[in-house]
């Protein structure tokens, strides 16, 4: 009998159009005269945040292999990064490692340090380390950092069934004060805090749409019974992402050329 509810392939699959919608929205692709429309898809887009931290904190805990998990993270993220760097940034600006850093980089961040959380003997070490490796992941430039480690720390450490309650209470009360602490800097004439866009940051409020996705995940990995066919759903996003990525850096490419030559 099959579960209800959502199985993390089709939680994969929000996710995916979540982040098509966050690289539409800040990418460039869209002229700066239609903000609103940047600003709403990268709201609606932030939902795939919280949903990433729950796919990656379920394979932390039922993956045969976490080694093989982050290399496959890793060998994504060097694959991704140049086009990467083509979707949100100039080829003639200068060299800075944090312009490569994709999603796959996120992940793989979010992994390793969730790891470290989970081996830390004391609490005290245990809650030192999250605002550690939160304030890297803003230095060093992770995608949507502080936000993504964040959100991915809320997640795994309420994954109990008994306390997702505050896992949901934490996203929604985080998002709200992203929202409103981004609109106050905003508000007073700033556009970046350190390397933080605060536009897009206020549009990562939007990270509270998640949690009744989140409510609804079944505990299943997909409901296919063929093992091809399990096989293809579980690395697909893999090639999903990168031809997403790919394909992005060249339409912008193209229309960076088309208006060089108009």
């Amino acid at each position: 009998m099959r579960e209800r509810g959502l199985d993390i392939f089709k939680l994969k699959l929000i996710a995916f159009t979540g982040t098509a919608m966050l690289f539409a929205a800040w990418s460039g692709i869209i002229p700066s005269s239609l903000q609103w429309l940047r600003i709403l898809l990268g709201f609606l887009g932030s939902v795939s945040i919280p949903v990433i931290s729950l796919v990656l904190s379920e394979a932390i805990k039922h993956t045969r292999s976490v080694t093989l998990y982050m290399v496959r993270l890793l060998v994504m993220a060097v694959l991704c990064a140049f086009p990467y760097f083509m979707i949100y940034h100039d080829p003639s600006s200068g060299f800075r490692f944090s312009d490569y850093l994709s999603g796959p980089f996120t992940v793989f961040y979010c992994v390793g340090i969730l790891l470290i959380y989970n081996k830390l003997p004391y609490k005290w070490l245990k809650t030192g380390s999250v605002f550690m490796f939160v304030l890297i992941s803003v230095f060093i430039g992770i995608e949507f950092a502080p936000v993504s480690v964040i959100m991915a720390y809320i997640v795994f450490i309420y994954s109990s069934e008994k306390e997702r309650k505050f896992r949901d209470f934490n996203i929604i009360l985080f998002s709200v004060a992203i929202g409103v602490v981004g609109g106050l800097f905003l508000f007073f004439g700033g556009t970046k805090l350190y390397n933080i866009d605060l536009v897009s940051l206020v549009s990562l409020s939007g990270c509270a749409l998640a949690v009744p996705l989140l409510r609804l995940y079944s505990g299943s990995d997909n409901s296919f019974e063929n093992k091809a066919v399990r096989f293809i759903a579980k690395y697909s996003f893999y090639f999903a992402y990168l031809m997403l990525t790919v394909g992005l850096a060249l339409l912008k490419y193209y229309v960076i050329a088309s208006n060089a030559s108009a």
